[in-house]
């Protein structure tokens, strides 16, 4: 009875403590806006205390905030709490000056808050997206939490609501795979090292620097618990991964009865990483992705959006006959599994593939494989839009919801670069196309983060705007909110950059001295004058900005970069040098690459997350013991250097202007492989990469820099004195005759001494730049005929190799056959000094073209111009352009006799400011009488819509065939598309130089 009394008594007193703690319980307004209270008080401290946050609804179902700030004091309404953080973030940034970012996340507040009143600004895109599954790999591999926190924070406060979330999932295989029978051995021998796991997870490689450590695997999963619990509490939705087909080799052994589908040959990896797919249909195809979701919910919480690719870059499986069938049923077995495990799940794939292999993917293939999808159950995130219009090409997805997203960087490359322009209008353009089908979100996708920070803070500003955005306009805000106060000198240089790094169609780049010597190393990365002047103005408006942590990280990006592209230039110098026999001036020229990379080095260090040191140091943490840490840091080098296998197209995809790996490994490479030319033996490069990979730590110490602004301006003046010693002094002319080109070669200098003198004159990308009249001749050169150039010699070749004394002597024009590649040098005192020329005349130069309808003779110009290889500008009134006002082009080319072609190479122009479009299809036909043709290529093209002007070109790789006839159809856009700014106007084509090969 006692114990009947005090039980009765116990729950007498705890229910209305019960009551009360319930009453207690904050209701979701309040969750929503304690959620946004809490990411400013870690972002700006107790002055967080000045904002108040108010919940506000949206008819549009769509993401709104306004804010109001007044004697100190700021309210941020928003419908949702990352509405609010955004809101918060875009008062800050315009009130304040300040900015969140990855290299400086730390924001002062003001004493008082300025007055400002935000209008109602709303969002066109109900989910906002975010990562590339590659960022997995090249960016958050080895992140801890407080690394997490940030990241979190970054895209609360830039409105990202939709996060690829993919850490953690190995621990759910793991469960998955063990309660079918398979052991800790096999698994940990299935899974790739941590750095490699995305394409481990996407079916492209199996085992590579594995086995994978459980060390890894534990640890990985307590972050994901907690990286999910942050993004519910904000209030994302994040996606997570799925099962996509791919089993692990011991899955043979479990039921050797079972037909695999083998996937192998990616990146030239061995068979013993290939991997191994279910066939559509297969029972365990449903079993295993159903157990997935189920043990993934169990671990980490409800979630609804599930990431599934199943031929990343791979050859897909499927049989010619059964080819649309056999699609549908990958499909259907994929959501079949998801929907079997949650009713309301959503399969979210990355459209890649579309892009990657478009030639297997046309629309019939599309449909088919997406035709047991539920419309409202798939999401297709249209990746690399910059590139390739997918939605566009394939009927808007059919009426699946998609996401127009943008890559920008590829491996985590660090290099400043993008094309902002066609970031702040390509989107816009695309809200307005009827053909845009159910667009749901916007993406901003990077294979690697942390770099460009401009590219980012304007796509994240992209996807709060329904309107294309005045680019300049929005920079001079930029600058101002990034250096703390409005600077015209820093504006003018940030519009130097937009004229230059910042306009760049692809973000795929790497530097000659990062990729592995050779005989040809190639660069993409282009030395330009107005690059040249933000560095410049950089510099001369350094002193009062250097407290300014980033500005100083820009000012420091900017000098290496500017240095990177003279290393560029002095590697191929030193190579050209050796090929003519000269190894003594070879190896001066090596040592000033050394000088430059070392004072490159140095700057670099001064910015701790452009440090190799860094990187190892977040991998080495991972580790319980020595070994482990050791195995880590191996695993985050191999990454940034050989990735897969030494000198397949992977190695240094994930290249970085590192301190470090400046210094400690692009330099020493380079420097062994100099050694071996002097000595001609075998440098033996694969050996030595092994060694340094797995050899821990490194082996140098950084430069001691001092003033990091007197060393900026030093390795500034240096870099630009070694520039003037490669211009080029050789103009080569070239004159179409039938088959044949006549070559004339001319000096460019009267005083061999003069390209010595300390004046900055910048070389120039050798091209092609005549045909009728072609020459190769920099901007800044003055062709001169005076007595003093008669002591020059030139020197040329025709069989591809670098000219030197031994080489054909130029006495007088001479003919040569076509097609052919010609390089010129000038020497002096049997001494070369100078860059050499080059020319490359396909077979298609100077022939006769036959064009219809007749070009537009508002921009008069003849035919022959597509074939005289001049090639045009930007500036379309200066001719060298056939333009057509909403018509199609027809050009046939005579080659005058039939020849065996395999390519054609097509120059335009876009201009849709002055509504200049690209064509929208291309289609080539052949013929060898001028009579009967056939068709060889065609090909629809994704058209950009770059504002400002831009050169572009497009290469359609037809079968080889015979022909003499070369007939190019390039089709108009007819109009101009609505809400541009020539909207219902006859859209022009331009149309320049047309190559056959």
């Amino acid at each position: 009875m006692k114990k009947l009394f005090f039980a009765l008594l116990s729950i007498i007193i705890v229910f209305p403590s019960l009551l009360l703690a319930q009453k207690n319980l904050p209701t979701a307004e309040e969750k929503t806006t304690m959620a946004a209270s809490q990411v400013l008080m870690r972002v700006i401290g107790i002055k967080s205390n000045n904002f108040t946050f108010e919940t506000i609804t949206s008819d549009k179902g769509l993401d709104e905030f306004e804010v109001i700030a007044l004697d100190g004091k700021v309210l941020v309404k928003g419908t949702s709490t990352l509405a609010m953080t955004r809101g918060a973030y875009e008062y800050l940034r315009t009130a304040c000056n300040v900015q969140y970012t990855w290299s400086t996340d730390k924001i002062t507040p003001p004493a008082k808050f300025p007055n400002l009143t935000i209008p109602r600004t709303v969002s066109p895109y109900k989910l906002r997206e975010y990562y590339n599954v590659c960022a997995y790999g090249y960016s958050t591999v080895y992140w801890k939490w407080e690394d997490w926190q940030r990241e979190l924070d970054w895209m609360a406060l830039h409105g990202i609501n939709m996060p690829v979330a993919m850490a953690g999932q190995e621990a759910i295989w793991q469960k998955v795979y063990k309660s079918m029978g398979m052991t800790d051995a096999e698994l940990r021998n299935y899974f790739t090292g941590p750095a490699f796991l995305p394409w481990q997870r996407m079916g492209n490689v199996n085992k590579h620097n594995g086995p994978l450590p459980q060390t890894y695997i534990d640890e990985s999963a307590k972050l994901q618990k907690l990286i999910i619990e942050r993004m519910n509490q904000l209030g994302m939705q994040p996606i997570v991964p799925t099962f996509s087909g791919f089993v692990p080799e011991a899955y043979k052994r479990l039921h050797p009865e079972t037909k695999l589908l083998t996937v192998k040959g990616w990146a030239n990896f061995s068979d013993t990483c290939q991997s191994y797919m279910l066939t559509p249909g297969s029972p365990d195809f449903n079993n295993i992705g159903k157990k997935f979701i189920e043990e993934y919910q169990n671990a980490y919480g409800k979630v609804h959006y599930y990431l599934a690719d199943l031929f990343n870059e791979n050859e897909v499986p499927v049989s010619k006959e059964n080819r649309y069938e056999e699609l549908a049923g990958f499909g259907k077995s994929v959501y079949d599994a998801i929907n079997s495990a949650d009713p309301q799940g959503t399969w979210v794939m990355q459209g890649w593939l579309f892009f990657n292999d478009s030639k297997f993917w046309d629309k019939e293939s599309v449909k088919a494989f997406l035709s047991n999808v539920p419309d409202d159950r798939m999401l297709i995130i249209d990746l690399a839009n910059e590139s390739f219009h997918g939605w566009e090409k394939l009927d808007g997805f059919n009426g699946k919801p998609w996401i127009y997203s943008i890559i920008h960087n590829y491996g985590g490359n660090s290099q400043m670069i993008g094309n902002l322009p066609l970031y702040a209008t390509d989107a816009a353009a695309m809200l307005s196309n009827p053909k845009k089908g159910k667009i749901t979100g916007f993406g901003i996708s990077p294979e690697g983060i942390q770099n460009n920070e401009v590219v980012y803070e304007l796509l994240t500003d992209v996807s709060w705007s329904s309107k294309p955005i005045d680019i300049k306009l929005w920079l001079k805000n930029y600058a101002k909110q990034r250096y703390g106060i409005e600077n015209e000198n820093l504006f003018l240089a940030w519009t130097s950059l937009l004229e230059s790094v910042y306009s760049v169609p692809t973000a795929f780049i790497r530097n000659a001295y990062q990729q592995r010597p050779s005989a040809n190393p190639e660069t993409n990365m282009i030395d330009q004058p107005a690059f040249d002047q933000a560095v410049a103005s950089f510099l001369n408006n350094a002193e009062p900005f250097m407290g300014n942590l980033r500005f100083k990280h820009d000012l420091v990006q900017l000098v290496v970069q500017y240095a990177g592209y003279k290393v560029d230039m002095l590697i191929n110098r030193a190579i050209q040098l050796h090929e003519q026999g000269n190894n003594t001036e070879s190896q001066v020229i090596f040592e000033k690459v050394k000088e430059l990379m070392i004072m490159m080095d140095g700057m670099t260090y001064s910015l701790p997350d452009q440090r190799l040191e860094t990187w190892i140091d977040h991998a080495r943490k991972w580790g319980k013991t020595k070994e482990e840490s050791d195995y880590f840091e191996a695993d985050a080098k191999r990454q940034v250097t050989v990735w897969g296998n030494s000198g397949t197209w992977l190695s240094e995809y994930a290249c970085k202007v590192w301190s470090g790996l400046l210094r400690d490994y692009y330099l020493p490479r380079w420097m062994k492989y100099a050694s071996s030319l002097n000595k001609e033996n075998d440098p033996d490069l694969n050996q030595w990469e092994e060694a340094w990979i797995t050899t821990p730590g490194l082996r140098t110490l950084a430069p001691i820099t001092g003033d990091l602004l007197t060393y900026a301006k030093k390795l500034y003046s240096i870099a630009g004195q070694y520039a003037v010693e490669y211009v080029q002094v050789v103009s080569i002319e070239a004159k179409g005759k039938e088959n044949k080109a006549e070559i004339n070669l001319t000096p460019l200098i009267s005083d061999p001494s003069s390209i010595y003198a300390p004046v900055r004159t910048e070389p120039v990308q050798p091209r092609q730049t005549g045909s009728g009249n072609s020459k190769t001749k920099p901007a800044n050169a003055k062709q001169i005929t005076d007595d003093n150039s008669k002591g020059l010699k030139i020197y040329y070749t025709t069989d591809g190799t670098s000219p030197m004394t031994t080489s054909l002597l130029y006495s007088k024009p001479f003919d040569v056959e076509l097609p052919l590649t010609i390089k010129a040098a000038a020497f002096y005192d049997n001494k070369s000094f100078g860059g050499a020329s080059i020319i490359r005349l396909p077979v298609s130069f100077g022939k006769t073209v036959d064009v219809s309808p007749v070009p537009s003779i508002k921009y008069p110009e003849h035919n022959e111009c597509l074939t005289d290889g001049l090639f045009g500008t930007t500036d379309f009134h200066a001719g060298h352009w056939l333009s057509f006002e909403g018509e199609n082009m027809n050009a046939t080319i005579d080659l005058m006799s039939s020849l065996k072609v395999k390519k054609v190479t097509i120059n335009y122009l876009e201009n849709a400011s002055s509504c200049i479009y690209g064509p929208t299809a291309v289609v080539i036909l052949t013929s060898t009488d001028g009579k009967s043709f056939t068709q060889a290529y065609s090909y629809d093209l994704p058209n950009q819509y770059n504002t400002s002007a831009t050169l572009k070109n497009f290469t359609a790789p037809i079968p080889i065939t015979d022909a003499r006839f070369i007939r190019v159809t390039l089709y108009n856009m007819g109009t101009c598309p609505e809400k541009s700014n020539c909207a219902g106007r006859k859209a022009w084509l331009f149309v320049d130089e047309i190559t056959v090969e």
